[in-house]
């Protein structure tokens, strides 16, 4: 499933707060708020117009029900969203297979019959079992 809309980022005064998983919240950390995913899911989010990604661990809700999703300031700047403040945006369940892949971010929007050509694992250079 891939979700398409806007994405924001955390306004600086949210720094140190609780989170909805309990945690602080922290601009550095690479993290953020949605209201369309468990907390603790990792997701792919893709910029459209850069087409640059990061993965981010759900681990607070939003407020505002306009955008997909609200991304930690570090994972804003990966993203290179800083100066627009708003951006349209893919976000991507992270399937278990590709938690640490090298190109996590990348798979993630890809089909099922894109990964599995031939019998291989995409990236892996491995045969399925």
């Amino acid at each position: 499933m891939i979700l398409s809309g806007k994405a924001s980022f955390y306004a600086p005064r949210f720094g140190g707060r609780r989170t909805a998983s309990g945690e602080r919240f922290e601009h550095h950390t690479i993290s953020a708020a949605s209201n369309r995913f468990p907390i603790g899911t990792l997701v792919a989010v893709r910029r459209v117009l850069s087409a640059r990604c990061v993965v981010v661990r759900i681990n607070d809700r939003m407020g505002h029900r306009s955008r997909v999703i609200d991304l930690s300031r570090e994972a804003a700047e990966r993203l290179g969203m800083i100066d627009a403040g708003v951006t349209e945006v893919e976000v991507a369940l992270l399937p278990r297979y590709l938690i640490g892949h090298e190109h996590a971010c990348a798979l993630a929007f890809q089909t099922a019959i894109e990964l599995h050509v031939d019998g291989r694992s995409a990236g892996t250079g491995t045969r399925k079992r």
